[in-house]
């Protein structure tokens, strides 16, 4: 008896202590990555769950949202609480719904603000850009998936070890990229990038974001994921709708007509569930409005874009507008 305890308790010591060493590692060996611009989904997290008892426009989406929203202005034109969550497509484009959806409730008004081009069609989950944004956050941690908490797990080793060495080489913390930084983000989660730093580059084109847009794009497996997410928020009393994300007019293919952009929103709307509020083919925008990516706008891109969102915001909600569209000024 008394060897079969020694040998169980043996065992036990084994199995747990490689997971002792493993978050030894964690909670205590430098963050190297404390300053990453992924940090920025932590701040919105603690808003969002922060201001539950307000009167809220809640702006959910990626990195579009992120570049190409003023939250101030908006706040100032409704009189209510804004928040804005979700700023990094490469975590996922399922994961925001995750760690959204329980602190949506009733009396929100959720804008759903998604860039469309074929990549972004699929569901996708990025286990170690999670890991750099929400590394020791262990509240996020429980609100994954199975699926997703055992690919968190799996890819933290490698983690771990990618920090330690890049610490141990330079014998500092991370460095920060222009905008690319949690310095650019304030207490609320808001991106203030266009006030530390001046993002003024344009005319960028990514050739590969082109994407002929039409229904066939589509993938019924992440609609299927929205329209769950949507439909839960609605339930609780919540007004949810959706967007299409700002496009470089340059990424617009040949074959992308008026006419398959018609088809392509009756059948996305169809699908997901979602109201939109404006048009694919109204969202392609001149290339000196954008910053670094087709769906990054600049400074001036970012006030006239928000002027335009606000404007369709109130028609879909309101049934009229008079807020004025803001002229972008160039050098």
């Amino acid at each position: 008896m008394k060897k079969s305890i020694i040998y169980l308790v043996t065992i036990l010591i084994l199995i747990i202590s490689p997971m002792v060493l493993l978050t030894s590692f964690v909670f205590v060996y430098p963050d190297y990555y404390e300053k990453a611009y992924s940090r920025g989904i932590v701040l919105q997290y603690n808003y969002l769950k922060e201001t539950q008892n307000e009167d809220r426009i809640i702006f959910v989406g990626t990195s579009a949202l992120t570049f190409g929203l003023d939250e101030q202005e908006v706040e100032d034109r409704f009189g209510k609480t804004v928040v804005s969550f979700g700023i990094y497509g490469a975590m996922g484009n399922s994961v925001i719904f995750e760690w959204s959806e329980d602190f949506i409730h009733e009396g929100d008004t959720v804008i759903f603000l998604y860039d469309i081009y074929e990549r972004a069609m699929h569901p996708f989950f990025g286990e170690n850009i999670v890991l750099e944004g929400t590394y020791r956050n262990i509240e996020m941690f429980s609100k994954l998936s199975s699926k997703e908490k055992a690919q968190v797990l799996a890819a933290l080793p490698n983690y771990l070890d990618k920090c330690i060495h890049r610490y141990r080489e330079d014998q500092r913390l991370g460095d920060t990229f222009g905008a690319y930084t949690i310095d650019n983000f304030n207490e609320k989660g808001w991106f203030d990038a266009y006030r530390p730093f001046n993002r003024m580059q344009n005319g960028y084109v990514d050739e590969g974001t082109f994407t002929h847009i039409c229904p066939d794009i589509i993938d019924e497996e992440y609609t299927a994921i929205v329209n769950k997410w949507a439909t839960g928020l609605k339930n609780k009393g919540a007004k949810v709708l959706f967007t299409y994300g700002p496009v470089n007019e340059l990424i617009r293919q040949a074959e992308s007509t008026d006419e398959d952009g018609e088809a392509f929103m009756k059948e996305w709307e169809k699908q997901i569930g979602i109201e939109s509020i404006t048009s694919i083919n109204e969202n392609y925008f001149p290339s000196e409005y954008f910053y670094d990516e087709n769906f990054h706008m600049n400074n001036e891109g970012e006030k006239f874009f928000t002027s335009y969102l606000i404007r369709k915001m109130e028609i879909a909600l309101y049934g009229s507008t008079d807020y004025p569209l803001y002229e972008p000024k160039f050098e």
